[in-house]
């Protein structure tokens, strides 16, 4: 969902063999160490939330909801202090009665460095720098009573090796870099070697094992703060062919199905450093998922698990109109909603909306415009903000800022967009 960006090179990493939380004040304002409850704060220490069936449930049992905002800067290949989440969008959150974040980071900006030593005994080079950062996110969020999940992203590339953002350029060491997705050829290696868990020569930890040991030093910053209340362990997987054998990667097979596979994999991996944590698994993106259907087998079967969809339908009652950008011909938007829903009541778990926009409500002339009127697409989103509300379904709008998002470039919140949001709380 995020365009091209050069990386900094003045944001490099510190070695570091074990990882401490930040102490101090980081540059989006925050004071403190995340994990140390401070002020008061219902999302400080052992406040966790759990799942009960098709609900998620806080520590007292009452039910609760991730419905808020996404926000995607941490995980671009350009990010900057200046574009982490600070207090004035923690504060406008608040303000709008929205509680909770899902926040983006990225494996390349976590790890820019290649690790070092034999697949045995690695040592890990995490960016420092990058980490104050999100520590003093963590911190704003637990100081504004907003909830946190981390969102470990990929978009536009699958990697700044093919002009994305995601996962580090170090991983593909035979492949030819490229500046822009669409002028790459080669944009098939990241996914198929990613669910096929194969490292390429001179790379000494498989994908999986890398994006997994990023997982486990991230969440072990926050154990003790309830403020991170989850992950969402992988944004968008994508499908990939191999040459010679027919069958698209990421879809599941009648003995096999990679994706699966690897939430577990993950989960578990999370699960071993903070078992409180909501474990968010994700379908296939929206534009596959109307071409293919699922590609899932069946439910991450893990406690606290949750299952999500992205949903970028132009309007509810139609789905896809003319010139959509996204594929057609399509079920409506309702109908889309209806199948989600009915799957993760199969599944027994929750469902959470990750990403969504309005029904175009957020865009500025991208190549997703708005194709009715905003009083139609505003009665759209009045539409499913009814039936989440209905049918206990949470979800975060793509995105809070950058573009595309709850607030234009002044700042100031888009209407009819956050008043239309607030009916659905």
């Amino acid at each position: 969902m995020l365009g091209l960006y050069i990386f900094l090179s003045n944001r490099g990493p510190v070695l570091s063999k074990g990882v401490q939380p930040h102490t101090g004040a980081s540059k989006n304002g925050a004071t403190g160490t995340p994990g140390t409850p401070g002020t008061p704060s219902s999302t400080s220490g052992g406040n966790w939330w759990r799942t009960s069936g098709t609900k998620i449930l806080d520590a007292s049992g009452q039910t609760v909801f991730l419905r808020g905002a996404d926000d995607g800067q941490m995980a671009t290949q350009g990010w900057t202090s200046s574009s982490v989440p600070n207090v004035a969008e923690m504060k406008n959150l608040s303000a709008w009665r929205f509680s909770f974040l899902r926040l983006a980071i990225s494996w390349a900006n976590l790890e820019p460095t290649i690790p070092t030593g034999s697949p045995s005994a690695l040592t890990h080079t995490w960016n420092q720098t990058y980490l104050s950062e999100l520590d003093g996110v963590v911190k704003l969020a637990q100081q504004n009573n907003i909830r946190i999940v981390l969102d470990m992203h990929q978009a536009g590339g699958w990697s700044p090796k093919f002009g994305g953002e995601g996962l580090p350029g170090w991983l593909y060491p035979q492949q030819v870099s490229c500046t822009a997705q669409a002028a790459c050829t080669n944009t098939n290696a990241g996914p198929c070697e990613f669910l096929t868990n194969t490292a390429e020569a001179g790379v000494p930890i498989q994908p999986q094992q890398g994006l997994i040991a990023a997982w486990k030093m991230v969440t072990s910053r926050y154990q003790s703060d309830a403020t991170v209340v989850g992950v969402d362990l992988f944004n968008e997987p994508q499908s990939c062919t191999k040459a010679g054998q027919p069958r698209t990667y990421h879809l599941p097979t009648a003995s096999d199905n990679p994706l699966d596979a690897f939430y577990r994999l993950a989960g578990l991996a999370v699960q071993s450093v903070n078992p409180h944590l909501l474990l968010i698994y994700e379908d296939d993106a929206y534009e596959s998922y109307l071409r293919v259907g699922s590609a899932l087998t069946g439910r991450l079967d893990l406690p606290n698990a949750v299952y999500s969809t992205h949903y970028y339908p132009d309007s509810w009652g139609q789905g896809n109109l003319p010139g959509s950008c996204k594929p057609l011909p399509s079920p409506s938007g309702q109908a889309t909603m209806m199948a989600y829903q009915q799957r993760a009541a199969q599944f027994d778990q929750p469902l959470y909306i990750g990403e969504f926009d309005g029904f175009r409500l957020t865009r500025e002339g991208k190549k997703c415009r708005l194709l009715q009127s905003v009083s139609g697409a505003s009665n759209d989103l009045l539409s499913l903000m009814t039936y989440a509300k209905d049918n206990a379904i949470s979800w975060s709008l793509w995105r809070y800022d950058g573009g595309q998002s709850m607030v234009d470039s002044a700042g100031k919140a888009r209407q009819p967009l956050i008043g239309d949001l607030q009916t659905g709380l």
